[in-house]
């Protein structure tokens, strides 16, 4: 038949997008607001599912997962947009504006203080499966090397050991 057919196990309708986010426990307050306004507005306003996880014992971090599930064109093309990458980006800004006076770095004085950035450093953990790892390094990580160029910015996956939070599994790796 001519007909166009999507089998489902090559191209589905759907694509879904996930983050996981490490979140300092001290900080979590200022993402998820006063009974839960933050998120609920972050949510409003994306459209994406967002699902705060509630700390393993242990963990000074906790998991913040948030999703979206969309339909691709016609074409079988993915979506352009990407409810769950806003509210990525609004959380992860709204972990900066929380507690001013926990963060990385060495100036403390000009904490969040505008994009111009008080030579402070900003950095962000995003759990992700060990599968997905291959394809944000590239062969011989070349992949990453121009990711770094691109954004000025220092990514890494970080070494196993004694410092990672229990909530990232096995299967898992951080990217920093």
């Amino acid at each position: 038949g001519g007909g166009r057919h999507f089998k489902t196990q090559d191209s589905p309708l759907t694509v879904t997008t996930s983050y996981r986010i490490l979140c300092h426990d001290l900080k979590a307050g200022g993402v998820i607001g006063k009974s839960g306004n933050i998120i609920k507005s972050i949510r409003q306003h994306t459209g994406a599912w967002i699902n705060v996880h509630e700390p393993v014992a242990g963990d000074e971090e906790r998991i913040i997962e948030i999703s979206d599930t969309r339909r691709r064109d016609p074409e079988g093309r993915m979506p352009t947009f990407s409810p769950a990458q806003e509210a990525l980006l609004l959380i992860h800004e709204r972990i900066l504006e929380s507690d001013p006076g926990f963060g990385v770095g060495e100036e403390e004085d000009e904490y969040g203080g505008g994009r111009g950035g008080g030579g402070k450093r900003v950095s962000s953990r995003l759990v992700v499966s060990k599968m997905h790892v291959g394809c944000l390094l590239g062969k011989g990580g070349k992949i990453i090397e121009q990711m770094r160029h691109e954004t000025k910015t220092q990514i890494r996956i970080l070494p196993r050991d004694h410092t990672l939070p229990r909530c990232v599994a096995m299967s898992e790796e951080i990217v920093q």
